[in-house]
């Protein structure tokens, strides 16, 4: 072998390994990068499903009344179910991030709460009254729509690093 062929075999070798580290390095990082924002779609949905946890644990409160009536403690006054419906649609935003399912039952939850409770109340008495009157007639109701959506939340939360589903839903 004379020196130009060494010369030329010691150049095309490192120029091979230039390009082969180039063509690594670029992979890697395009790697990091689809990881990264896996890693940011993820926060963005515990963070969704933190905030959900938050106003379903306010509907698993209750207040024991007079005798053995218990009812929810959104129920017990105005003020109580105005902050609870405030909590509850400020949420609305976030059902991007849910699954399909659960943010429907919020969707419906929120409607019971606005069509069965707040449009039947009426000024001829005590609004505090009449939320509880109707926390007593509604018990069970509110008591499923609580139980339906944290069972949905338990059974989102162990597919939640599944985010090809998430990305493939038609929302």
């Amino acid at each position: 072998m004379t020196t130009v062929q060494i010369i030329t075999a010691i150049i095309s070798s490192s120029l091979l390994s230039s390009v082969l580290t180039v063509i690594a390095s670029w992979l890697i990082h395009r790697s990091d990068y689809k990881n990264d924002y896996y890693k940011k779609i993820l926060d963005k949905r515990l963070e969704a499903y933190e905030q959900l946890n938050k106003v379903v644990g306010e509907l698993s409160k209750f207040t024991f009344l007079d005798g053995n009536n218990v009812i929810h403690s959104i129920c017990l006054s105005e003020h109580n179910f105005k902050n609870y419906i405030n909590s509850s649609t400020s949420i609305n935003n976030l059902t991007f991030w849910y699954e399909e399912a659960t943010s429907l039952k919020l969707t419906e939850l929120n409607m019971f709460l606005i069509d069965e409770i707040y449009e039947k109340l009426n000024n001829n008495s005590s609004l505090d009254s009449q939320y509880k009157s109707l926390g007593r007639f509604y018990k069970e109701e509110l008591s499923k729509f609580n139980k339906d959506i944290q069972e949905l939340m338990n059974k989102d939360l162990k597919t939640l690093h599944n985010l090809t589903s998430f990305f493939n839903k038609n929302k």
